[in-house]
């Protein structure tokens, strides 16, 4: 959820709240488990457990080996497998990004179930789960790269196949030669198009967050599934920032004023600078809201 607070001399606070329960799909892991031979194994334990928040997810693989997990959040997680008569195998360094699909196979050794494997996952360098062309951009590239009026949608040029718009009302970007009002864009998973009559608000969102509040966005712009529909464009998902067991928040401050910038070529050259004031700042707060152990059961 996300609240805007707009004061009459226009600067405007972000607040933010996530309840990890209410959040949409997000994110999916899946996966084989076999044993030495190749055989698979039904009904073998899995144990995902998403690290910054110690939440765990439960599931059994099916009568062909397989599991898929449940909706997860974003962020690192371990995932475990455990069968009597094998031993205790765990991949850790995986990460979640948004609307992605993580294949996590397993192939467990026959021993006591006291004997731990742990394997070090690595990124896979091609989605085997998806047709869908995109690219996600990190919280780390939103914050750190310099964007005019910090508005991330900026960075959607950083994806293939997305290009700079000639001109009209809503700005933004324009992807696979459509136009800008083509593009559909998705809030954790909810519309937030603009639908205002003649684009008064002037962009293409309904509500546009603070980059401190944006966790991760990913722009999709060919072969997408229907069910995101509407636009012959792009899908630009924006998923902003959940509680941890941890607080953490962010402070910023932004200054651009005519003493720093230089004087414009229409200028009298005898005359001072015309004012010139554009300053931003704000912060971000987030934290735990119940800080417990959650163990939810799902089997196939």
């Amino acid at each position: 959820m996300l609240l805007r607070k707009c004061l009459a001399f226009g600067v405007c606070f972000f607040f933010t709240a996530s309840l990890s329960f209410g959040q949409v799909e997000t994110a999916r892991i899946t996966g084989t488990v076999r044993d030495n031979t190749g055989a698979v194994l039904p009904n073998t334990e899995i144990m995902i457990t998403h690290l910054t928040t110690n939440r765990q997810f439960v599931i059994h693989t099916d009568g062909t080996g397989n599991y898929l997990s449940v909706a997860l959040p974003l962020g690192g997680y371990r995932v475990e497998a455990e069968r009597p008569g094998f031993k205790h195998a765990a991949r850790t360094g995986l990460t979640l990004q948004v609307q992605q699909t993580a294949v996590v196979d397993f192939n467990l050794e026959v021993g006591d179930v006291t004997e731990r494997l742990v394997v070090t996952a690595e990124a896979p360098l091609l989605s085997t789960t998806e047709a869908t062309q995109g690219q996600v951009i990190e919280n780390k590239r939103i914050v750190d790269m310099p964007l005019n009026g910090r508005d991330y949608i900026q960075l959607a040029l950083l994806s293939s196949g997305t290009a700079q718009p000639l001109g009209g009302r809503f700005g933004g970007f324009t992807a696979g030669g459509q136009r800008t009002t083509q593009n559909n864009y998705l809030l954790d998973g909810i519309d937030n198009n603009n639908y205002q009559n003649a684009s008064q608000s002037g962009q293409a969102e309904a509500l546009k967050p603070s980059v401190d509040a944006v966790q991760e966005f990913k722009i999709l712009t060919n072969s997408f599934s229907a069910e995101y529909g509407r636009a012959a464009g792009a899908v630009v998902n924006v998923v902003l920032k959940s509680g941890t067991n941890e607080f953490h928040g962010a402070a910023f401050g932004f200054l651009r004023n005519q003493a720093l910038d230089a004087r414009n070529f229409f200028d009298r050259p005898r005359q001072p600078k015309p004012p010139f004031k554009r300053s931003q700042f704000g912060g971000a707060l987030g934290g735990p809201i119940i800080r417990k152990q959650n163990v939810l059961l799902w089997r196939l």
